[in-house]
C-alpha cells in the first residue's frame, strides 16, 4: 500500500514526527492550562482533577492514544537521528553559524552549524521522557485517600522536586524551541515572509509554558499558600 511505503520512507517519518509532535503540542497547551488553575487556588485546581476524572472512559483511552503518541513520536526521532547519523558520520568542513533557521543558506548548498536546540533534540527528548515517568509515578500513585491537589502542592512545595520541575519543564522549552519550527517546515506551513513570526512564536510560546509551570514550584518554596 502507498500509505505504508509513504510511512516507511524518509519524508514519511519526518511527517510522523512532525504530526505526533504538534498532538503532542496540543495535550501540553491544555495539561498547562489545568496546571494553571492552581493559580487560583488548591480548591480551584481540586476541582479541575474531579471534573476530569468523572468522565473516566474518556480519559482512559485519551492516555492510551496519548501513550501511542508518545511511542511513535520517541521511536521515530530516535530511528532519523540514528539514520542521520549513519548517513553523516563525520561534520561538515563548511559551516555558518546563524541566530535562526536561513532559508538562502540551504538555497545555496551550505550546510549552517546548527542551534544548541537543534543538535541536543534527541537527549532532551529522552529527558523529558524520564521526567514524565517520574511525574506520573509522583502524581499518579499518591495516597489514594489524599486529596490530588494536597499532594500536588506537596510535591511542588519540596525543594528537591521544584528544582527538578522547573529544571525538566527548562529542558521542554528548549525542545519545542525547535520542534516546532521543524513540524512547520515539515509541514510545509514555513515561507520566508513568515520567518519573523515563527521565530517570535517558537521563543514566545516555550516561555511562556516555563513561567507558567515554573513560577508554581517557586511561589511554593517562597511559602505562598496556593
Amino acid at each position: 500500500m502507498w500509505f505504508v511505503r509513504f510511512l516507511t520512507s524518509s519524508i514519511g517519518k519526518k511527517w510522523l514526527m512532525a504530526v505526533s509532535g504538534l498532538l503532542l503540542l496540543l495535550f501540553l497547551g491544555s495539561h498547562i492550562a489545568g496546571i494553571a488553575t492552581l493559580y487560583l487556588g488548591s480548591t480551584a485546581f481540586q476541582s479541575y482533577a474531579e471534573q476530569l476524572h468523572s468522565h473516566m472512559l474518556f480519559l482512559s483511552l485519551f492516555r492510551i492514544g496519548l501513550l501511542l503518541l508518545f511511542m511513535i513520536h520517541i521511536s521515530t526521532g530516535l530511528f532519523l537521528f540514528y539514520q542521520n547519523r549513519k548517513a553523516r558520520p563525520n561534520p561538515y568542513r563548511i559551516s555558518v553559524r546563524v541566530a535562526t533557521h536561513s532559508l538562502a543558506a540551504h538555497a545555496h548548498g551550505i550546510r549552517e552549524s546548527l542551534p544548541l536546540a537543534a543538535r541536543t533534540m534527541p537527549y532532551t527528548g529522552l529527558l523529558i521522557l524520564s521526567f514524565i515517568i517520574i511525574h506520573i509515578f509522583g502524581f499518579s500513585f499518591g495516597p489514594q485517600d489524599v486529596p490530588v491537589a494536597k499532594t500536588v502542592v506537596t510535591l511542588l512545595r519540596s525543594p528537591a522536586y521544584g528544582l527538578l520541575y522547573i529544571f525538566s519543564f527548562t529542558v521542554l522549552a528548549m525542545h519545542i524551541h525547535h520542534g516546532i519550527w521543524s513540524l512547520l517546515q515539515t509541514l510545509g506551513l514555513s515561507h520566508p515572509r513568515f520567518t519573523v513570526f515563527i521565530a517570535r512564536m517558537t521563543t514566545i510560546l516555550p516561555i511562556f509554558f516555563l513561567i507558567v509551570a515554573g513560577g508554581i514550584p517557586l511561589l511554593l518554596v517562597c511559602g505562598v499558600d496556593l
